[in-house]
């Protein structure tokens, strides 16, 4: 198992309960402002986009609580860089680079309702680090080049998948609104959070998919460079799933990243695409995680 205190395990969890807690004050926030009158206007960006001076606290809190693990498990690993070697340094740092974007998204006052919904995939990526780290923990080998370009490259990919697949679900979300309204009598006075455009959805997943694919490509290659100079690590059953996974992923990145080609199937169907492509990606961690259950290498 890492080398992982119990004490940084409990900062750990300490932070997504922070990150879980902003969402809950956020949504309170905005629910309160719906009854008093400043609904969220789709696309607002004046005061009453706010989610309130708690969540905002918390959040700023829970980010550098997250930058001081970081920074303690390098230290402990005698490290000058910020450390990538198993899930929970991996996990941990995904969920700090999300911060720092939905910091900046909402700084800037653009998609900042869709940078709100960031807060449960930080909260759910922050966990399953955790639960990697204790049921199955494993260190990443760096024997080569291959491996390094490898792991910046799927980190980088995942960070791209994670905000897509966010904007997924914020599409379905506005897209179901905008459905009700006036169908079901849902007019904007009602509604208790505002949302993006649907175009500025999906332009934000565009530059996400432009940005990710090819990143994830670049997994994909090194890592098979990397099983061209290890054969025997293809008898890992686990290994097996997780290259099946990240093969599926890929060609569903690779139909969403085609999707201008074909408007008719643009919309809800590419937002779901974008969910089913993350599954499919992220399974790939947890399948691989069992690789050092019993010994062997990852």
């Amino acid at each position: 198992m890492p080398d992982i205190t119990h004490l940084q395990f409990a900062l750990l969890f300490l932070t997504s309960l922070l990150f879980a807690g902003a969402f809950i004050l956020g949504l309170r926030n905005f629910r309160h402002a719906s009854t008093v009158g400043s609904i969220l206007h789709r696309g607002a960006t004046g005061p009453e986009a706010s989610m309130g001076i708690p969540a905002r606290t918390a959040i700023a809190i829970a980010t550098v609580l997250d930058l001081a693990l970081l920074l303690w498990r390098a230290a402990s690993e005698n490290k000058l860089s910020l450390p990538l070697s198993n899930h929970f340094d991996a996990f941990t740092l995904l969920a700090l680079l999300l911060a720092i974007v939905l910091i900046y998204l909402r700084w800037t006052r653009h998609l900042r309702s869709l940078a709100f919904f960031l807060l449960p995939m930080i909260v759910v990526l922050l966990i399953m680090g955790a639960a990697l780290s204790l049921y199955a923990p494993q260190n990443y080998y760096y024997g080569s080049i291959w491996m390094d370009v490898h792991i910046v490259s799927i980190i980088a990919g995942t960070l791209c998948f994670a905000l897509g697949c966010v904007g997924g679900i914020v599409y379905l979300i506005a897209h179901r609104q905008l459905k009700q309204k006036g169908s079901a009598g849902v007019d904007g006075s009602r509604r208790w959070i505002g949302l993006p455009p649907l175009a500025s959805i999906e332009k934000f997943n565009q530059w996400m998919i432009y940005l990710g694919f090819p990143l994830l490509t670049i997994a994909i290659i090194t890592g098979a460079l990397r099983v061209i100079q290890e054969p025997d690590i293809l008898q890992r059953t686990p290994l097996l799933w997780k290259i099946s996974l990240a093969t599926l992923s890929w060609l569903v990145y690779a139909v969403i990243a085609h999707l201008p080609l074909a408007p008719r199937f643009r919309g809800p169907r590419a937002a779901w695409l974008w969910i089913i492509g993350f599954a499919l990606f992220i399974g790939g961690f947890v399948v691989a995680s069992g690789i050092r259950i019993g010994g062997g290498g990852s």
